[in-house]
């Protein structure tokens, strides 16, 4: 299929006003639909509730890829990660080798061709409770 051929996608720009939780929720459920380019959430008003902030990518369904070609497979994936191993994760470096070692193991699934990984989000978690 030529690159002129693929589908153009549409924009939206979507704001959510909640509890984290329920936030992080729905920004999952809005990630199954499109790719999400942009996120940005504020710190927790008076009442709890963040403001999030996202640009969205939906991209209009293609014909079903023929058993001999190739395709694009988008996928959104949250990772938890242990800034212990992987330090300066919210910088552009750190981010960068997060992603290039996320590359290499997307790459190593059978089938793959070709992986390209973009941070988009850095969260900082509350810290776990000690096992016990």
């Amino acid at each position: 299929m030529s690159q002129s051929a693929l589908p153009e996608p549409s924009y939206a720009e979507v704001k959510l006003t909640a509890p984290p939780e329920t936030v992080a929720r729905l920004m999952e459920a809005l990630g199954t639909t499109g790719e999400v380019l942009f996120d940005h959430r504020g710190e927790p008003g008076t009442r709890g509730d963040i403001v999030c902030t996202a640009r969205v990518a939906v991209i209009p369904p293609s014909p079903a890829p023929s058993a001999t070609g190739t395709a694009e497979v988008v996928v959104q994936s949250a990772l938890t990660a242990d800034t212990s191993r992987w330090p300066g994760l919210d910088e552009p470096a750190g981010a960068g080798q997060f992603e290039e070692a996320l590359d290499a193991a997307l790459a190593s699934l059978d089938g793959v061709d070709a992986v390209r990984s973009r941070t988009v989000a850095v969260t900082t978690l509350p810290p776990r409770p000690a096992a016990g």
